[in-house]
């Protein structure tokens, strides 16, 4: 794993500082590493400097994109239709490598290393029936659910077939994810059943995505009742190339759920280089955000 790190320092020298913060994760987190990595290898076939590729071009691209936002002062794209133009125009199985970079900043970026911990903790020993998890992505959130808590049904939607590929791998070989009920499916999710009522909804990095968030956070809703656990994570100012929706302050997203049938019972922010959450909002500068909420 050391060699992996450093050849990603090596091909990008600018992220030299993901050394030390690999160093310094424990050695649990480290053997979760390398065994996400051999998955991703196993489904798709790869090498490790392929999936550096996808890495550093999920580096590249958010710089590029970061240079347009603080140029514009929004997002480049507003629409679903442009964001897929672009990535049909810049690589075959674009998202699959995005999924794959996003993975990998899970273990090398502070932020998301924090926010990876904060739902762990928020998930470990709970149950309940039914867990849902609207888009399940690079599977790891899906996967930890399974993993640390005891639902008796666990539901994993995307619209992305990748990404369940993805997240059946790191299941499959996960022993103790065996004997529990899991079920993956191919499905947006505004077509799911909105007669069932679940015990967790989660979403991961989902909102900022969307061109209509609200329409997401009323069908939360509508499959909640009381005592639902809602999580989501989202981002404040975080220009990426498919992010559509962008939120500017706390603020945003306060009133956002409140508009839409839910409450925020907490947020937890996960600051750029440590910043003053203040000096982020002024500065623009990206914001990762881990809320919990109830049906209002």
């Amino acid at each position: 794993m050391n060699e992996f790190i450093e050849k990603i320092v090596n091909r990008f020298p600018l992220q030299k500082n993901i050394l030390d913060i690999y160093l310094n994760i424990d050695e649990g987190e480290k053997q979760s590493f390398l065994y996400l990595l051999k998955c991703v290898k196993e489904v798709y076939n790869m090498n490790e400097d392929e999936i550096i590729d996808c890495y550093g071009m999920l580096v590249n691209d958010t710089l590029e994109e970061s240079k347009y936002f603080y140029a514009h002062g929004r997002y480049r794209y507003s629409t679903f239709k442009e964001v897929d133009e672009y990535m049909k125009s810049k690589k075959t199985h674009y998202m699959r490598a995005y999924q794959i970079g996003l993975l990998i900043t899970l273990f090398l970026w502070p932020n998301h290393t924090e926010m990876r911990k904060h739902f762990v903790n928020t998930f470990k020993g709970r149950k309940g029936k039914k867990y849902l998890e609207v888009g399940v992505g690079h599977g790891y959130y899906f996967s930890e659910a399974v993993d640390n808590s005891n639902y008796e049904f666990y539901f994993g939607i995307d619209i992305n077939e990748d990404s369940l590929n993805m997240t059946s791998s790191i299941l499959r070989n996960k022993p103790d994810c065996q004997t529990k009920c899991i079920k993956l499916e191919l499905l947006d999710f505004f077509k799911l059943d909105s007669n069932e009522i679940y015990d967790a909804i989660v979403s991961g990095e989902i909102l900022e995505h969307v061109e209509e968030p609200w329409k997401f956070l009323r069908k939360f809703a509508g499959l909640a009742n009381e005592n639902t656990l809602i999580y989501v994570t989202t981002a404040i100012n975080a220009p990426a190339i498919d992010h559509i929706s962008l939120f500017r302050n706390p603020d945003d997203l306060h009133n956002l759920f409140k508009d839409n049938g839910l409450r925020i019972v907490d947020m937890q922010f996960f600051l750029y280089q440590n910043k003053p959450l203040e000096a982020c909002i002024r500065k623009k500068l990206p914001v990762t955000v881990a809320i919990i909420a109830k049906k209002a």
